[in-house]
């Protein structure tokens, strides 16, 4: 499966394919107010259980679950009303347990590559999630964290822009 692929080549710098594409949905949650805060990333998370309803973390039977790390796609608020809210962004989108920060729960947090000009909390978000980018890692200090943050999401806008990508955009989920 995936988490077995994705495994064998987490020392690996190279981005691999998530097929089939996962299609997450759920309303945007309070995080731990770090993001924006502490990072100056303002995450839109969601509840870990978009995982589940989707079908895609099967952590229960098998044991095997979704590959906690970084992943990219596609990102739209369907119900947004205010013109800049609207439309179809590249998404970077960390899923795990935040080694740098002790998790006691798993996390969902995209980071919409878009300026929103204002937090979204209680509305719907849809992620389109093709791209499986790094393992989950733990840093040495924020700085390097906040690098790295910003390393995935260089490779999420060069990645989206290819060719196999790209048309994503447009599926038809996200819209809602």
């Amino acid at each position: 499966g995936f988490a077995r692929m994705a495994a064998a080549g987490a020392g690996s710098d190279e981005v691999r394919a998530v097929e089939p594409h996962w299609l997450l949905k759920g309303t945007v949650i309070q995080g731990f107010g770090r993001g924006s805060k502490e990072l100056g990333i303002p995450t839109a998370n969601l509840d870990a259980k978009c995982l589940s309803e989707a079908g895609v973390d099967d952590n229960n039977s098998s044991g095997e679950g979704v590959v906690s790390g970084i992943y990219c796609g596609f990102a739209c608020l369907p119900r947004a009303t205010e013109e800049r809210s609207k439309g179809v962004h590249p998404m970077v989108m960390s899923i795990g347990w935040n080694p740098f920060y002790k998790n006691k729960e798993r996390t969902v947090e995209p980071w919409i590559l878009h300026d929103y000009g204002t937090d979204f909390h209680g509305e719907e978000l849809r992620l389109l999630v093709c791209c499986y980018i790094r393992p989950e890692q733990n840093f040495t200090s924020l700085e390097a964290l906040v690098e790295r943050i910003h390393e995935d999401a260089r490779v999420t806008k060069v990645t989206l822009e290819r060719e196999e990508y790209k048309d994503l955009a447009g599926h038809t989920f996200l819209r809602g």
